[in-house]
């Protein structure tokens, strides 16, 4: 088969793990087909746009980090850089509510830019399929719902996309179509983002925010840029271990990795809508970890008239913490083989982040284990964990590789063509 076809890859295709399933399976998907893992995760992070909207949209942004063995340079062993497209805060008109600039189109196409393999239009497949037939909801969309869904509840536009006869929390298996979000994606598919942030598509996005009450300008809307900056790093035996740097969300991951994780437990603690996370690992042992925030359960609880994404929330102010998202990748830069990655999106995400990369790094803790231990009764930890680990490395030692999700949630993992 030719690459670029599902299938095309023989034998061990790559790893994926996501907060919603159906986002897992358009990874494996891509990768299957020989696409790269930023390939992979750019089409996860549409569907999941699809899927999840509780989560994550076209209308928020987010962080990933990357590991692409392929760029390393022998001098430092640099071959890892972080993306971040965190949604910057609208100016406002004093007369409408104040909202995030748009970041996830430009973010996805910057990563897909640098990194990817495959057509760009080939990406948004699956996300515009599933938002114009419509899908079967997952019991992790159902359980999002029933967790903040009530913010929906005063917006015709959300109501009429989301109600179903049984009210206004769509239960698992509920086929969803999200006809306007589908237009939206194929025009990003067949025009790229270009027209989203500087043409007739920007020009509509501002007039839908201000329908719904929002502030939005044309200017804020081309102003804005993702930006690649270099992880923080730590060297661990024969791995090296990156997290975003100090100044970027995430950041307080690798602190708590090498603080040797954060132990105890307490009472209570269920995940909340607001933000998600992914990651994808490729046959060539690139890694991407990607952690996404609508500032908020359903962002601002409204939805852009029109365009089918939910508005993302004003960001919180620079002296105040963004939304906690944390990502953490480990390899071998000698061998160039991918080890460790972990991501979550939420409350308390960098310490989870944290704590599963020290269990199992540092204690050689089993991987499931590990997540369940710390995720496992506490309060101060909202953010759902996923997480894959290969002791010995991948390609290699595949046979070894485990991935694991937050069992207090619903997402999936999977090691893609492993007999």
């Amino acid at each position: 088969m030719e690459k670029g076809t599902v299938g095309a890859v023989t034998g061990f295709a790559g790893i994926a793990a996501a907060d919603e399933p159906h986002a897992t399976l358009a990874a494996r998907d891509v990768l299957s087909a020989g696409g790269s893992a930023a390939d992979a995760a750019v089409a996860a992070a549409f569907t999941m746009a699809v899927t999840l909207p509780s989560s994550m949209g076209l209308g928020g942004g987010g962080v990933c980090l990357v590991h692409n063995p392929e760029t390393e340079r022998i001098s430092d062993r640099s071959s890892a850089e972080v993306l971040e497209f965190l949604p910057d805060l609208a100016p406002s008109d004093g007369q409408r509510y104040p909202a995030a600039v748009p970041a996830l189109p430009r973010g996805l196409f910057a990563l897909h830019a640098k990194y990817g393999d495959l057509r760009w239009e080939t990406l948004l497949n699956d996300a515009e399929q599933k938002a114009r037939l419509g899908f079967p909801a997952s019991r992790a969309l159902a359980k999002q719902f029933v967790a903040g869904g009530v913010v929906l509840r005063n917006d015709p536009t959300a109501v009429r996309t989301f109600a179903d006869p049984r009210g206004m929390s769509p239960g698992e298996g509920t086929s969803l179509v999200q006809e306007n979000l589908a237009t939206t994606l194929a025009r990003l598919r067949l025009r790229g983002v270009g027209d989203f942030y500087q043409g007739m598509l920007a020009r509509e996005l501002v007039e839908s925010y201000r329908r719904a009450g929002f502030a939005l300008t044309t200017q804020a809307l081309a102003n804005f840029r993702p930006r690649w900056v270099e992880p923080a790093t730590t060297t661990r035996g024969n791995e090296i271990v990156a997290a975003p740097p100090v100044g970027v969300a995430g950041h307080g991951a690798l602190q708590v990795f090498q603080a040797g994780g954060v132990a105890g437990a307490v009472e209570g603690g269920q995940p909340v809508p607001g933000a998600a996370g992914l990651l994808t690992v490729d046959p060539d042992g690139q890694a991407v970890a990607c952690a996404f925030t609508l500032n908020g359960p359903f962002g601002t609880g409204r939805m852009a008239p029109g365009f089918g994404t939910m508005i993302a929330a004003p960001p919180p102010a620079p002296e105040q913490t963004r939304q906690p998202l944390a990502a953490l990748l480990a390899w071998n830069p000698y061998v160039k083989e991918f080890h460790f990655a972990a991501v979550a999106g939420g409350t308390g995400a960098q310490t989870a982040v944290g704590t599963v990369a020290a269990r199992t790094l540092k204690e050689d803790v089993p991987l499931g284990q590990a997540v369940e231990g710390v995720v496992a009764g506490r309060q101060d930890i909202a953010g759902q964990v996923s997480a894959a680990w290969c002791p010995k490395g991948a390609p290699s030692h595949v046979a070894l590789c485990r991935v694991a999700t937050d069992p207090r949630g619903s997402g999936y993992g999977m090691i893609a063509g492993q007999r």
